[in-house]
């Protein structure tokens, strides 16, 4: 439990630095420019899950219901991101 709690946290700081980094790309208000760029980490996660499927020897339908939570999970979490990001973080860059 306490790797799971520190790689979270790991992970949520290198998410929310490559936020920095892409949302003046992104149009829109704050909360959708992190549910965009969340999307497109979860599209690029399910790949990745696609091609992990071939190498574990699990069930389809947990690989389904992964893709599936890691869909959800990510754009709604990114729209959060991106509403505190706009909120307290500045103006983004522009592109």
């Amino acid at each position: 439990m306490p790797m799971w709690l520190l790689n979270g946290f790991i992970v949520s700081l290198v998410v929310a630095g490559l936020y920095c980094c892409f949302r003046g790309c992104l149009a829109g208000a704050g909360w959708l420019r992190g549910a965009k760029f969340a999307l497109y980490l979860a599209i690029f996660g399910c790949a990745m899950m696609l091609a992990w499927s071939g190498i574990f020897a699990l069930p389809a339908t947990l690989w389904i219901w992964w893709g599936i939570d890691f869909l959800v999970v990510y754009t709604i979490g990114g729209a959060a991101m991106g509403w505190a990001a706009d909120k307290w973080g500045g103006q983004a860059e522009p592109a």
